[in-house]
């Protein structure tokens, strides 16, 4: 499937679903390419994650997706943003050329991130900040 150009999140994940993505272009979106919220949870695998306005993916307010084998790249913000209690397993995904941080975690957040590639960004590779946690392997 091919996911763009959307004026909110190209896909949005909350109330508790828990869906699978696998092998999709996210692109182009106005804000966002993927946001999951409100305890939100899913699978996401294999995906292309790239040209959006805002970050490549948001976990907030309790989101803990699976973010595994991505390439996620070319966002006008962060790779990846957990902010507001956004927890998650973000493991094996190749992250690069983003405009700020590959990876921002702030606020309370907690993720587990294993083995992703992380770099080529015109921020940071990873930032921690405000309250932000992890374990970082």
């Amino acid at each position: 499937n091919e996911i763009y150009e959307c004026q909110s999140a190209n896909v949005r994940v909350d109330d508790e679903a828990e869906p699978i993505l696998r092998n999709n272009k996210i692109h182009s979106g106005k804000v966002e390419g993927i946001s999951v919220m409100s305890n939100g949870l899913g699978f996401f695998e294999r995906n292309d994650i790239y040209s959006n306005n805002s970050s490549g993916a948001v976990i907030v307010s309790g989101g803990c997706p699976t973010l595994v084998h991505n390439s996620i790249h070319r966002n006008r913000e962060h790779g990846i943003m957990c902010t507001g209690d956004g927890y998650g397993v973000i493991k094996d995904n190749d992250i690069f050329q983003n405009m700020l941080a590959g990876l921002y975690i702030d606020d309370e957040s907690s993720p587990e991130v294993t083995k992703n590639r992380i770099c080529n960004g015109l921020g940071t590779g990873i930032t921690v900040s405000d309250g932000g946690m992890g374990k970082i392997e």
